[in-house]
């Protein structure tokens, strides 16, 4: 049976030129891929293949149905399988051309670039928001999902986790995020939260939750903006929010008074009510039920019972994740089922012993697993050099990628596929994501 798979782009300069493949790793000089849209590696039925033909001087390629060439191209290879006519889910792929040297790219607009044609349909696809190929049925916590932790912390000496914006973070395929809040009223007593790592003035991450609530005027990244507008281009993803207070904490009734008055405002947001923009009830959801939706999941810090995040309006309740969950044992009101490594301050191979026992330890729990496993591949013991957030991502997520490849790729244990749960990283790599997103879509959901 043909499966789908991420189709990547990758790009290089002067002049602009793109190729398109199913290969996360790119030719010398080449952009590493980034997931495009998705098409089928072997041929199912009704598709038909879709070739590359390829000119030099300087190195182009272009894509089409036959495989005679144009005058000077070469005769195409076959790189992938899709539709010529619209199915239902996929959406078409335009072909834009340029001259002087003559080039293609290929996206899902018909409006151009400047100095690029408008677009005509090449063939049809299926589009970059991966979940589309995931059943409906699928409970959220069966899905493999790559997410990353500290997820707006790109600024501050140790405080580096990631490379991406959020909003980058999203097109790359990640779906769940680390995000942490810190109350702050505005000159009128309107209150938002701006986004922190650690300390609230030197690693601050010029990001704030919202943009229709008082900001610094500079603020570049807003959290919520950034997910709604990812979902009202992709209905058929969703995202997991990990909130949870960062310095200055308050109390659950001052945090939430204000966190749900930020809600609660985008109501009819792209025409659409709370419930179909924020999902609304306290159990895991199935994908039919998540789709084009955000799901809160409320995390607390170390403050005591005053603090706790728990009984949200909307949304799950994981409690206290640092170090250790076992779902055998979860603190009262925490969500049923979750099961979390999250040491963070082990040393790398001790750290790594946790992680590798911990994908296994999903891996093995059976076909239509409900529970939900969390890995956290991420770590720091700053000050101490060669300890910081981007050492341990340099050291751990080569034996990560592996892991995945391993179990997934060459030795898959299970007929119906690989599950390895949610896995948040710092500075993730494409090809860790390439390999979830391929283990999600293949897996045989009960």
């Amino acid at each position: 049976m043909a499966e789908l798979t991420p189709v990547f782009l990758h790009s290089i300069d002067k002049p602009v030129r793109y190729y398109y493949d199913t290969n996360v790793a790119s030719y010398p000089g080449w952009s590493e891929g980034e997931i495009f849209f998705q098409a089928y590696k072997d041929q199912a039925p009704g598709t038909v293949p879709i070739y590359s033909h390829f000119a030099k001087d300087p190195d182009r390629f272009y894509y089409d149905t036959n495989k005679e060439n144009n005058a000077g191209w070469g005769e195409g290879n076959i790189v992938f399988y899709a539709w010529t006519e619209e199915q239902t889910g996929t959406v078409p792929i335009y072909r834009h051309n340029a001259q002087n040297p003559d080039r293609y790219y290929y996206d899902t607009s018909k409006e151009n670039h400047s100095g690029w044609s408008e677009g005509v349909v090449a063939f049809y696809a299926y589009p970059q928001g991966w979940m589309s190929a995931i059943d409906d049925t699928a409970l959220l916590s069966m899905i493999n999902l790559p997410g990353t932790h500290e997820s707006m912390s790109r600024f501050g000496y140790g405080c580096e986790c990631q490379q991406w914006t959020l909003a980058e973070q999203l097109r790359e395929g990640l779906r769940v995020f680390d995000i942490r809040l810190r109350y702050l009223p505005g000159a009128n007593g309107e209150v938002n939260f701006s986004i922190h790592h650690g300390d609230p003035i030197s690693h601050y991450q010029n990001a704030f939750f919202d943009s229709k609530f008082p900001h610094d005027k500079d603020t570049k990244y807003f959290v919520l903006d950034d997910c709604l507008q990812f979902l009202k281009a992709n209905p058929t993803e969703c995202i997991v929010l990990l909130i949870k207070q960062e310095y200055d904490m308050q109390t659950r009734s001052v945090f939430y008074d204000a966190f749900w008055k930020i809600i609660n405002n985008r109501d009819g947001y792209n025409g659409k009510t709370l419930d179909q923009l924020f999902y609304k009830d306290h159990t895991v959801p199935n994908l039919k039920d998540a789709r084009g939706k955000i799901i809160f999941a409320f995390v607390d810090g170390d403050k005591g019972p005053s603090y706790q995040l728990t009984a949200p309006d909307r949304g799950l309740y994981w409690g206290n994740i640092d170090y250790q969950v076992d779902w055998r044992h979860v603190q009262s009101g925490q969500q049923p089922g979750l099961d979390v490594e999250n040491h963070w301050k082990d040393i790398k191979d001790a750290k790594w012993d946790k992680i590798e026992k911990h994908l296994d330890k999903a891996l093995s729990s059976g076909t239509a697993s409900v529970i939900w496993f969390v890995t956290y591949t991420s770590a720091s013991r700053v000050p101490d050099v060669g300890y910081f957030p981007g050492d341990y991502a340099a050291y751990l997520l080569p034996k990560v990628r592996d892991d995945i490849y391993t179990n997934f790729i060459t030795q898959p244990q299970n007929p119906w596929g690989a599950y390895f749960g949610t896995v948040l990283m710092d500075f993730p790599t494409r090809d860790i994501i390439s390999l979830m997103v391929r283990a999600a879509m293949k897996y045989q959901y009960a």
